[in-house]
């Protein structure tokens, strides 16, 4: 999955697609790069969540590893769409010793996300959500609080 950040030093997230949109030869080197980090800290049970940073001439570099699963509805909704696997599902069988299943059970989409990143103030107005979403055939997710 591809991140866009914000600009050094903070690297806040502002979306995610899949397909990532890498070349297939750094893909697979992106693969082997985790497949190794994730065998070196021994996790071999439920989710991980890793950030990487590429370099323009190929070099992967990790920047951050946890065996939890990503926020931001990584796994909750990019996850399952963009690959067709039940992912929250296997995470729960995972955790209750069930049989698990990574085949996909439906037909991997296309997934992009976009995350507001707002100046500080206060929100006066918000879009027509619904009319966004049918007019453009996306799920729009959102919470807003009053405060």
């Amino acid at each position: 999955m591809q991140k866009d950040m914000t600009l050094p030093p903070y690297y806040a997230e502002l979306g995610h697609a899949i397909p990532s949109g890498l070349k297939e030869e750094l893909e697979i080197k992106v693969k082997t790069c985790v497949y190794r980090a994730v065998c070196a800290l021994g996790v071999n049970h439920g989710s991980v969540n890793m950030d990487l940073l590429i370099t323009n001439g190929g070099n992967v570099h990790i920047i951050d590893i946890g065996a939890r699963m990503g926020g931001n509805l990584i796994g909750s909704h990019i996850v399952p769409i963009g690959t067709g696997i039940d992912y929250m599902g296997n995470m729960i069988r995972a955790a209750v010793s069930d049989p698990t299943c990574w085949k996909p059970e439906c037909q991997p989409r296309t997934v992009a996300t976009k995350l507001l990143a707002l100046t500080p103030g206060k929100v006066k107005e918000l879009p027509d959500f619904d009319l966004i979403s049918s007019k453009y055939d996306v799920q729009i997710e959102h919470h807003s609080a009053c405060g």
